[in-house]
């Protein structure tokens, strides 16, 4: 073989292995190229799946805190409406006409003075000394009545055993948690 023959068989050898390589590098990246594809496809739907279930978490704890706030805007609106009712019943027993009050308020003395107990005096509203007066005057009860420009309505009956506080105020708290129940199945039903 010549030089010259040599060099081509040489060139075309060289030029095989290069092609030989080209195609396998080809192959290869090809490959290599299919395969991240298939990660970077995989990688978005794990992405997506993730978001997705971040997104409905997002969404139930946004719906959960909306209506624990409804639930107790509409708790205070009903606390708020059981306070106005009351504060409308207290002040309607406050200023009820003379003979209501009388007849409110005697039954109440009545159920909570024991019968013979030594009266010293009587405290009372400034407004209703005597309506105070009649109440005593029906029970048969004669006593000193202090006038105090606290009280709202009833009395505080103070005897030499003990004082008795027939408020209004008083026996409002003392019923208070039954009436609430009674105003809320009435009211809020």
């Amino acid at each position: 073989m010549s030089q010259n023959t040599l060099i081509e068989k040489i060139k075309q050898d060289a030029a095989t292995t290069v092609a030989e390589i080209k195609a396998t590098e080809t192959t290869q990246v090809a490959g290599i190229e299919r395969e991240i594809e298939a990660v970077v496809t995989e990688l978005k739907k794990e992405q997506a799946v993730t978001l997705e279930k971040a997104k409905v978490q997002m969404e139930l704890v946004a719906v959960s805190k909306a209506k624990q706030a409804g639930n107790i805007a509409i708790q205070s609106a009903k606390r708020n409406k059981i306070d106005v009712i009351f504060t409308a019943a207290a002040k309607d027993l406050q200023e009820q006409p003379a003979a209501e009050y009388v007849a409110f308020f005697k039954k109440y003395v009545t159920e909570v003075v024991p019968k013979g107990v030594e009266i010293v005096h009587v405290q009372a509203p400034v407004k209703r000394e005597v309506e105070t007066a009649d109440i005593l005057k029906d029970l048969g009860l004669a006593c000193t009545i202090h006038t105090d420009a606290d009280f709202k309505a009833g009395m505080v009956v103070h005897t030499k055993d003990g004082v008795y506080d027939i408020t209004l105020e008083r026996l409002m708290n003392e019923k208070r948690a039954e009436l609430e129940m009674v105003v809320v199945n009435k009211v809020m039903a």
